[in-house]
């Protein structure tokens, strides 16, 4: 009996050593840069510790092909088969990711995301995206809460709220391949209402998308349409009184 004590010790001593020695960062490193290749953004971070409840990493930075960028205090990275799932913090607030063979699902809590125009600058975002990789498609929704918004509109006061459900899909081929993104959109502020759609067309890099879109907008002044065009870091606007 004391014998097979020793060995069931042995074997479960020897079974710890393995789960706490075995390359999770090296892993986590393949899923990560998977990911890079999936989503076309650059991910940058600096590992911290790694074990059997995940890789913990400082100073995570995702800056996206459109120019927008998120940065994280602290994230931890679990590798999965061919994917990985991420908990990444600013602050209290936090962000999902989750990378399968065949999904890409994002979860965002009142997250500060640079835009990457300059008109728009930085905005809280809470949404979710989930996106099939085989197919370059997705859908999701977002909440932007932008504190200065610069596209000309006809308001006093630059702080807006913007809601929006949206659809990704594949407008490319297998050899240049692009998306598209088409968004339904509520505009909000203090004496400021719009919506309608707006489109915004992938480019090439290191290109900005082409935006274009039509907006519906009561105000004190009156009501009329914004005709939005142009390319995502520099928008322009045409106000259409009704």
């Amino acid at each position: 009996m004391k014998i097979l004590i020793k060995i069931a010790a042995f074997v479960a001593i020897f079974l710890l050593v393995l789960v706490w020695r075995f390359p999770y960062d090296s892993l986590v490193e393949k899923s990560v840069r998977r990911a890079e290749a999936v989503t076309g953004a650059t991910i940058i971070y600096h590992p911290v510790s790694a074990g059997p409840f995940g890789v913990r990493v400082s100073d995570l930075q995702i800056r996206m092909p459109s120019g927008a960028s998120l940065t994280f205090d602290t994230a931890r990275i679990f590798p999965s088969k061919q994917g990985l799932s991420t908990t990444a913090y600013q602050g209290e607030n936090e962000m999902t990711v989750s990378l399968s063979p065949a999904t890409l699902v994002v979860n965002l809590k009142e997250i500060m995301v640079g835009t990457g125009s300059p008109e728009i600058g930085d905005a809280k975002v809470t949404g979710s995206l989930n996106y099939q990789l085989a197919t370059k498609e997705g859908e999701g929704d977002l909440r932007l809460v932008i504190k200065e918004l610069k596209i000309p509109l006809p308001i006093p006061d630059p702080q807006v709220e913007i809601g929006s459900t949206y659809t990704i899909r594949n407008i490319g081929t297998p050899e240049r391949p692009r998306t598209g993104v088409s968004a339904a959109v509520k505009l909000l502020n203090k004496d400021f209402s719009a919506n309608g759609t707006i489109s915004l067309e992938g480019q090439p890099a290191p290109s900005s998308p082409l935006i274009n879109g039509n907006l519906r907008f009561e105000a004190p002044t009156g009501r009329g349409t914004i005709q939005l065009s142009g390319s995502w870091d520099k928008p322009s606007t045409k106000i259409i009184p009704n």
